[in-house]
């Protein structure tokens, strides 16, 4: 009767769910304990810990209050991650903001990191820095969209936010103004956007890629209606001109000069990502296998991931030895990580939660990136200056 009393006390804050393992320490004895294995990123429990995934106080053993500034370098310290040398949790989005419908898709724009959730709200986080010399993510506005976000696009030029929506719009915001335009005409959701040469181009499940033109007098138009040879498209990337199409039948490409298609790979799998590397093209599919071809579409490299099936992807550059990385996201919070070109496993870790990795997101110029996931996280991982021959960080080989 206790716990049900807790469980029904407890304030509602966009539909949230308390956390499973908030709602355990509520309910035991002796001191609160952050885990440790979740501080570290190895945690495989989830909701069902039986510690408290949220900060801790170390003076008064009490979780840390949600509108306690959270410094991810204060709070977990120096705690290096055990597989992968240099990488530590820094940041982790606060409980009482944890949107139990997922994240579905992010995107940074200048110092703000853009949230779409699964229930059609745009989370807007703003970084700030703290006296202590850290810096912090504060939720400073909602948006409210109607639909699920599958893609978002920031474009800096204009400072445009672009939503592809699961109805099938594509919805614009411009920081200079408060009003915001709908580009209407897919008849699925919109699954991946992309600027080539002052275009918009938006892709759907309904097999078609729509390329829009902006003018001030008419504002965005339809010019053309590219259409999937492969069936629904999962992606798009441009690269020499061409456009890639990730599939459900495999890769379709477009010349982004006639608008034709101009060939295919047929695959059993479908291509549910696409990354560019260098001149290259990576290619994602449902089967877990990781295909890369160059811009003739010849493949030049297969690799299976593990054996999972992987649901985000994003290629980074180590910001302290410039070696380049393909981090492959996985159920089960599980993070892969590949040293580019060499295809070689660095090794792995994991967000401290259930849920699949939705989105991964470079923080440049931060020595960072951001994992979200399908229960609603959001973490920070912070890249440290590693000493190669003794693996500490080159702060504490000095000192």
């Amino acid at each position: 009767a206790q716990a049900r009393r807790i469980k029904l006390e407890t304030p509602a804050f966009f539909g949230y769910i308390p956390h499973h393992s908030a709602f355990l320490m509520a309910n035991r004895s002796g001191p609160v304990q952050t885990c440790h294995m979740w501080v570290q990123g190895n945690c495989q429990r989830g909701n069902l810990c039986r510690f408290s995934h949220q900060p801790v106080d170390r003076y008064t053993a009490s979780v840390v209050p949600q509108d306690r500034p959270l410094s991810g370098i204060r709070l977990f310290g120096k705690c290096a991650h055990a597989n992968i040398p240099g990488l530590k949790k820094s940041w982790s989005v606060p409980e009482q903001h944890r949107r139990q419908c997922g994240v579905s898709s992010a995107v940074i724009a200048n110092d703000r990191l853009y949230v779409g959730h699964g229930d059609g709200h745009l989370s807007l986080w703003k970084s700030t820095t703290l006296p202590t010399g850290g810096w912090d993510l504060q939720l400073c506005n909602e948006i409210v969209l109607g639909s699920n976000a599958r893609s978002l696009l920031f474009h800096s030029e204009s400072k445009a936010l672009f939503c592809g929506l699961q109805a099938g719009i594509v919805r614009c915001f411009r920081e200079d103004n408060a009003t915001h335009a709908d580009l209407l005409g897919h008849g699925g959701a919109v699954t991946s956007l992309l600027i080539q040469e002052s275009k918009l181009l938006s892709s759907s499940t309904d097999g078609t890629c729509r390329v829009w033109t902006h003018d001030a007098a008419h504002g965005f138009t339809c010019a053309a209606v590219i259409q999937s040879p492969l069936g629904p498209i999962s992606a798009i990337l441009a690269n020499s001109m061409v456009l890639w199409m990730g599939c459900s039948k495999g890769v379709g490409c477009v010349s982004l000069h006639a608008l034709q298609a101009t060939g295919g790979i047929e695959a059993s799998a479908g291509v549910t990502k696409l990354a560019s590397f260098q001149d290259m093209v990576i290619a994602i599919y449902a089967d877990g296998a990781i295909r890369m071809f160059d811009a003739s579409g010849w493949e030049s490299k297969s690799v299976y991931c593990c054996g999972k099936a992987i649901t985000a992807v994003a290629v980074l550059r180590h910001p302290h030895h410039g070696q380049h990385m393909l981090l492959c996201g996985h159920g089960g919070g599980c993070v892969s990580i590949y040293d580019l070109p060499e295809w070689k496993l660095q090794g792995e870790f994991c967000s401290g939660y259930n849920g699949a990795v939705s989105a991964i997101v470079d923080l440049a110029p931060l020595p960072a990136f951001a994992t979200c996931g399908a229960l609603g996280d959001v973490v920070i991982w912070l890249w440290e200056d590693i000493d190669p021959l003794q693996s500490k960080p080159l702060a504490q080989t000095m000192g």
